[in-house]
């Protein structure tokens, strides 16, 4: 992804790694074949940075969205690994409803936090 100061971002890659943030040698590697498989004209950039994050993802893969059962005024909107730039449009217009006017779709449901026991997620 170009970048309008003229940097070139490239990336990603996903590990289950714990909280363990470091980058390695292996993702770069990942990350910049792929990238000059895309566009070879970049061979001659150097790599200015690297950084890792985590990428939230409950124990069934499904998001976690909704009330809290144990603690009132309490909403989950996480879970979503790779897919929260996607999805987060309609969290926020799904959880917005649900905070301001009470109204949660009956399917949101089988994404409730209450669904680990004890909101263990």
């Amino acid at each position: 992804m170009p970048r309008r100061d003229g940097r070139l971002l490239a990336g990603s890659t996903a590990e289950h790694a714990g909280f363990d943030k470091r980058v390695n040698q292996e993702g770069i590697d990942a990350i910049r074949s792929m990238a000059l498989e895309i566009a070879p004209a970049i061979a001659a950039l150097p790599m200015i940075d690297s950084w890792a994050g985590f990428r939230p993802r409950a124990k069934d893969n499904l998001p976690v969205l909704g009330s809290s059962a144990e603690t009132a005024g309490l909403f989950y909107a996480t879970g979503h690994y790779r897919n929260g730039i996607l999805l987060a449009p309609i969290t926020g217009q799904v959880l917005a409803d649900e905070i301001v006017d009470g109204n949660a779709p009956a399917n949101l449901e089988a994404f409730s936090p209450n669904r680990f026991g004890l909101n263990r997620i």
